[in-house]
């Protein structure tokens, strides 16, 4: 998986998974789950340009802690969420 990309894993039309590298540097593939019956569970729309928008916040809950949202295809950094080495501004 290619940082600062995000792949939808979907079968037939029903989308499964949201999958990422870890936008704070760790390189660790961040697995969310998109089936309404779990918790926890995300939501994800693109708009016009395919940009997408993941709703909730993803929080790393690993030693890189990273916290952010993802908004228009941006990542955008939850307060105290960022770790210390970190690309400033990241698009996916």
């Amino acid at each position: 998986m290619a940082p600062g990309q995000l792949t939808l894993v979907k079968s037939g039309d029903i989308k499964k998974w949201a999958c990422l590298r870890c936008p704070g540097g760790c390189g660790e593939v961040i697995s969310l789950s998109l089936n309404p019956n779990q918790r926890p569970r995300w939501l994800v729309s693109e708009d016009f340009w395919l940009r997408p928008t993941i709703h909730p916040s993803v929080h790393q809950k690993n030693e890189c802690g990273c916290h952010f949202w993802i908004k228009k295809g941006r990542i955008t950094w939850c307060r105290g969420g960022r770790p210390s080495k970190t690309i400033e501004k990241r698009n996916l």
